[in-house]
């Protein structure tokens, strides 16, 4: 059981016995978050990343209701509490929400989607329970692509930018899956707002280090800039910080 602090009880000596007791406890989707109940840390963050995964699989928000009560069940012997229900409501209509956006606003050449949608991201973490834990482990990251040959026949140099915006787009979906695609910021910028950047270790550089490997194989080739920026503590001084990110269209 768990007292109204989130602390347990009693305690799970062996991992593995803890690992055990989860896969016992309901479905392989909701693991990790039998896993974060049984340890009495990360639980939601563990709801917030299984929501992430039911929304993309397109199950339903009643299906995934019904599997977390299952979990908690399964673990605590009771149904889910009214703040990770809460918790559940307030991801679950930023996911459909941000897919929403970003299948109306998507660009079909690049995928990259534009900086109302990229706000649309970012205010939805200032609008969470847990905000300030949320906002401290966000990056806003920040993309500045070469300048493009100046030799280069027009309908040439068109294609090539779109091609390099489509390679910032499957770098950041490979390497921060969950962070959603780019928004344009202008000529040569993009950002994109990533949630839990500290999971990847030297975000920053991994980014960077990737993008100018494939910018090598382009005719312009040469280096980007990448940049991860702190979010600011309040909505509008983050949407100020968003908004200097912009360069006029080139």
């Amino acid at each position: 059981m768990r007292n109204d602090g989130g602390d347990r009880t009693d305690t799970i000596a062996s991992p593995v016995a803890s690992s055990a007791r989860a896969r016992a406890a309901r479905p392989e989707l909701c693991l990790d978050l039998a896993e974060a109940l049984i340890r009495a840390d990360g639980v939601l963050p563990a709801v917030r990343a299984a929501a992430r995964h039911y929304c993309r699989e397109g199950a339903s928000l009643e299906l995934f209701l019904d599997d977390v009560d299952a979990t908690y069940l399964g673990v605590d012997g009771e149904p889910a509490p009214a703040e990770v229900v809460r918790e559940i409501a307030v991801s679950w209509t930023a996911l459909v929400q941000a897919w929403s956006a970003e299948q109306t606003c998507l660009d079909p050449a690049t995928g990259l989607t534009s900086l109302p949608h990229a706000q649309l991201r970012l205010d939805g973490l200032y609008r969470r329970r847990d905000a300030a834990t949320c906002i401290a482990a966000a990056r806003l990251v920040v993309i500045d692509l070469p300048p493009l040959r100046d030799d280069l026949p027009r309908g040439f140099a068109q294609l090539e930018d779109a091609l390099r915006q489509a390679l910032v787009v499957d770098v950041v979906e490979e390497v921060v899956p969950w962070a959603g695609p780019p928004a344009s910021a202008g000529r040569d910028r993009l950002v994109v707002v990533v949630e839990e950047a500290g999971v990847i270790d030297d975000l920053e550089d991994v980014l960077q280090r990737r993008l100018d490997d494939g910018l090598r194989l382009t005719p312009s080739r040469g280096r980007c800039r990448t940049a991860c920026l702190a979010l600011p503590a309040s909505v509008e001084a983050a949407r100020r910080l968003l908004a200097q990110q912009a360069r006029p269209a080139g």
